[in-house]
């Protein structure tokens, strides 16, 4: 080779590399996350209704984020009446949810002031087979949702045979139906 050609040849190898060793600069460079920044989905305040077994029931409203614990205090706390038992007050809340606080069933006890038979502790019972959504949404753990579905149910298959049929429904476990058992009853 003479030496016009051999520069040629050294200087086009030396672009060559240059090049390669550019693009794979830029490459890697590429491949390397950068710096990631998380914003807030939602800043702001939030507006919630709270009703049910709450000293004020109505809108209330909090900071974007909030738990159910704050949406019940801003509420001015459970009434002596709530059945927090099913509950998560952990749980984050969104603008425009609908939140109801059940209430605890009430026994009637016997109005002669007396120890109270048998029939009439079945009288204060609730009657799963006659009973509307309202007063089943006064169990404990069923909320208007769940008291729909049992009605819903009765409808559809006919009364219940049993008390143990209620775990048939959506939303109510084997435990809730043990709960429940000494509050309702399925006789007429």
């Amino acid at each position: 080779m003479d030496g016009r050609t051999t520069i040629r040849v050294v200087a086009w190898s030396a672009i060559t590399g240059s090049l390669v060793a550019f693009c794979a600069l830029v490459l890697f460079d590429w491949m390397i996350p950068g710096e990631v920044s998380i914003a807030p989905a939602i800043s702001g305040d939030i507006v919630v209704v709270v009703e049910g077994a709450v000293a004020t029931p109505g809108l209330v409203q909090l900071p974007a984020g909030s738990r159910l614990q704050a949406a019940v205090e801003a509420a001015g706390g459970f009434a002596s009446n709530a059945d927090a038992s099913g509950l998560n007050l952990a749980a984050r809340i969104g603008d425009g949810e609908h939140i109801t606080i059940s209430a605890m069933p009430t026994l009637a006890t016997p109005s002669d002031g007396g120890n109270g038979t048998p029939a009439d502790f079945a009288s204060s019972l609730i009657n799963i087979n006659t009973s509307g959504v309202s007063e089943l949404d006064q169990l404990p753990g069923v909320g208007p949702v769940i008291a729909q579905r049992i009605v819903d149910y009765r409808e559809t298959n006919g009364p219940f045979d049993s008390i143990e049929e209620l775990d048939e429904i959506d939303g109510i476990s084997e435990e809730m139906v043990e709960e429940l058992r000494p509050l309702v009853t399925a006789g007429e």
